[in-house]
């Protein structure tokens, strides 16, 4: 059956997370094995990492055994294999692919399975976002980089789940004692259905805020005699600082409020972003739905909307739509 080298498919461009994650899985799972034998590959990158047509990964070329000069390589090229010297527990000595080197192999310190860790997370955000993690015109460029600056986190795909995007924070962590310590937990990481769970988790606390927003608008309801109806509201989002707005609404002109009783029903809504509010209210007796914005502290924007006996507005989520 042939195989594939990865390097030939990010070639072409990033690879999906949904087809990168099961490689990845599979790569962690063949570094865990050799870390179980104390064998630390040194030389982890896509060059070495190959599929077959059954989706079964290959993890080639563990352990540099001998200090051999590739032929044909340029030594200034990135893609070059350092080599200094064949005493490869020596320290000072400086092996593997310079791009996919940990900051303690470019300084020529004593390797673990540490940089096995650092060598995945390059290869993973290579796979995703098809660029090299650290890059340079030269071999020496290209370890300035890796001891100098921090990834593009920036050029990670926007649908890169984000247990994903944490996992690879924690594997290219250039100090020992940060990173990721062992490359199992990686496997592990990477299996779990955290996608599920973080949806899952996020609409649970959106139902959670809206029943206890609609929870406080059916007390202040229970009054049918309130003469004025008083809200601020301060609402989070994830890109702009929360906002406090208020407004009074009068009750005039043959306006009320109905009464209400707690759980039969929602007699006020909210959009998503906080700037109208949509309220259930007798004119002319009859039920009618009343919008409005919160930009304004007196009522003159408040309209009639929908047909008589409307009743429980909602939002959509994106608040485009009112049902």
């Amino acid at each position: 059956m042939s195989r594939a080298k990865i390097s030939g498919r990010i070639a072409r461009g990033p690879i999906p997370s949904h087809e990168a994650i099961p490689i990845a899985c599979q790569i962690a799972d063949a570094l865990e094995a050799a870390h179980e034998q104390a064998i630390v590959h040194r030389d982890l990158k896509p060059a070495n990492v190959k599929v077959r047509e059954d989706g079964t990964v290959k993890v080639l070329d563990f352990g540099l055994a001998k200090s051999m000069e590739p032929a044909g390589s340029s030594p200034g090229a990135p893609e070059s294999t350092t080599q200094t010297t064949p005493l490869m527990t020596e320290v000072g000595t400086i092996l593997g692919t310079a791009a996919y080197m940990s900051p303690e192999q470019a300084r020529g310190k004593t390797v673990g399975k540490a940089a096995d860790v650092w060598a995945f997370g390059c290869v993973l955000y290579e796979m995703l976002t098809g660029r090299r993690t650290f890059t340079g015109a030269t071999s020496t460029d290209v370890l300035a980089a890796i001891l100098e600056r921090e990834p593009d986190w920036t050029a990670l795909p926007v649908s890169t789940p984000p247990h994903v995007t944490r996992l690879l924070r924690r594997c290219l962590e250039k100090g020992l004692k940060h990173r990721l310590h062992d490359i199992a937990d990686a496997r592990i990481e990477l299996e779990r259905p955290h996608a599920e769970v973080e949806l899952a988790g996020t609409l649970a606390g959106r139902s959670s805020r809206r029943s206890r927003f609609l929870a406080s608008a059916a007390v202040l309801a229970v009054g049918a005699g309130i003469g004025a109806l008083t809200s601020a509201l301060m609402f989070r989002t994830p890109s702009a600082t929360p906002a406090l707005s208020q407004f009074v609404e009068t009750v005039s002109d043959g306006k009320t409020l109905p009464s209400a009783t707690f759980g039969t029903g929602s007699l006020i809504a909210l959009s998503p972003d906080g700037r109208t509010v949509v309220y259930l209210a007798r004119e002319k007796g009859q039920e009618r739905l009343f919008a409005r914005s919160l930009n304004r502290l007196d009522g003159l924007n408040s309209a009639s909307i929908g047909e008589p006996a409307a009743r429980d507005p909602f939002f959509s989520p994106d608040g485009a739509w009112l049902g």
